[in-house]
């Protein structure tokens, strides 16, 4: 189990897919998605200090980065709004708010030499990115856009300073 949840947390991480189909995954993403409703929770009773978001914060935009997050909470939300639940009990509604709640100083910036990069493309480049977050909420705009860079990095082989302290060490 440790290695499947290593394995996880690294597609996460690196904004791969995470395979809905796939069991094991699956739960996985279902049990952090519930921590963060929880997290949610406790952020709404004022309880989450600034030495807590900084513990929670990259763990926030890892998952918030990750487009199949975004793609299986929409299919949880569609699962249970098709149920007739009301739109306050229906599972992972707490992490987009968690999110949208992460103080500015705890928020991840893209590398700026980066950012040029990703404007120098044509638009129809650009979308083809977009494309491929998708299932981010339109409204998560810089969210959005971060993930789409993020994707663009990759694509052009950059690799992410999680991965350069690894080949580093």
């Amino acid at each position: 189990m440790k290695d499947g949840r290593h394995y996880f947390y690294k597609k996460v991480h690196n904004g791969e897919q995470i395979d809905l189909e796939n069991n094991e995954e699956e739960k996985l993403l279902n049990e952090a998605l519930t921590m963060f409703d929880a997290l949610n929770y406790i952020q709404t009773q004022g309880l989450l200090d600034d030495e807590a978001w900084e513990y929670f914060a990259c763990e926030i935009q890892n998952f918030a980065l990750n487009n199949s997050v975004w793609e299986y909470m929409h299919k949880i939300e569609e699962q249970y709004q098709a149920k007739g639940f009301p739109e306050n009990i229906i599972p992972f509604t707490g992490f987009p708010e968690l999110f949208k709640n992460l103080p500015n100083k705890f928020r991840a910036r893209c590398p700026s030499q980066l950012e040029k990069q990703f404007k120098m493309l044509s638009p129809e480049e650009q979308n083809s990115y977009y494309g491929k977050v998708k299932d981010i909420p339109d409204k998560q705009k810089q969210l959005k856009h971060a993930a789409a860079i993020v994707v663009f990095a990759k694509a052009k082989g950059d690799i992410t300073p999680e991965e350069k302290y690894n080949r580093d060490k």
